[in-house]
């Protein structure tokens, strides 16, 4: 650093200190040099903070899940069709004797989704079907908003009150019935490898291009629906259940699970019936 000494008044000579052209330029090049060691760790801490915040919505999930099957038998959810453990489906909706049966549920059309059903289980916080890394998640619920026509005198709830994140899905392959008959808990022999919640990829545009289709509610080995089937890895297919911050974002009702996006993908068949997908030539039951 050098002392100026200023000459533009007589007598004693005043100071003033400042910095080189050299000297600013080594303090800016210690700045970036510094900012460089500390980014990749202060990046490594955010993502940290985001794994953290999406397992512990993962974990509301499964807590409300347990709670769930406590009060209705033991049936975990349908990714739809929430109105009783063996619905009969007519379209997007079921028959009107589902709604009368003895063993309904309570839920109505459109707002049973397994989504709308878990929000009475984790205190009504909308926030918990958000992945932290999704910073614009698509919407689901939309399809009750009165914009769109629907009739509001059908609706069970504030039209609003649906209107969900779509970071995650339930998994609901190998159920009996596909999307119709829930499955009970008891069923699922080896609970400790099954993913039940999953990070799930956001609408198909092309295939769902109306703005009040939101992402669908579940991936299953069994769709039809490209936008929700789930196969083998390095598959098409595969692409629906995604790792936004490599935690594989995975409860069961007993066990959080970790695994590589590859390895999440060959254990989505979870049920009871089906095989996990091959590897190293063979094929192993859960």
């Amino acid at each position: 650093m050098r002392t100026i000494r200023s000459l533009a008044a007589p007598g004693k000579p005043k100071s003033s200190h400042a910095f080189t052209l050299v000297e600013l330029l080594v303090v800016i090049g210690i700045i970036a040099v510094l900012i460089g060691v500390l980014l990749p760790a202060l990046n490594k801490a955010r993502q940290q903070s985001q794994s953290v915040a999406c397992l512990s919505n993962m974990r509301q999930l499964g807590q409300g899940l347990v709670m769930f099957t406590q009060e209705h038998k033991g049936y975990l959810p349908k990714g739809w069709f929430n109105a009783r453990p063996a619905a009969t489906g007519n379209a997007n909706d079921v028959v009107a004797s589902d709604y009368s049966a003895s063993d309904n549920w309570g839920f109505r059309f459109p707002m049973y989704g397994w989504d709308y059903v878990m929000l009475q289980y984790v205190g009504k916080s909308k926030n918990v079907f958000a992945c932290p890394t999704d910073t614009e998640p698509q919407m689901r619920g939309l399809f009750d908003n009165p914009q769109y026509g629907f009739d509001q005198t059908l609706l069970t709830d504030k039209w609003e009150a649906d209107d969900l994140a779509g970071s995650y899905r339930i998994n609901t392959s190998d159920l009996t019935n596909k999307a119709y008959d829930a499955m009970k808990i008891t069923q699922i022999k080896r609970p400790s490898l099954a993913i039940l919640f999953l990070e799930g990829a956001g609408k198909n545009t092309t295939l769902h291009p109306n703005p009040q289709d939101g992402p669908l509610h579940h991936v299953a080995t069994w769709e039809d629906d490209a936008e929700a089937k789930v196969g083998p890895p390095n598959t098409n297919a595969a692409t629906n259940a995604v790792n936004r911050i490599n935690i594989a974002g995975t409860v069961t009702p007993s066990d959080r699970i970790t695994c590589s996006p590859t390895d999440m993908q060959s254990r989505l068949c979870m049920m009871t019936r089906g095989s996990r997908w091959a590897r190293s030539g063979r094929a192993r039951r859960i």
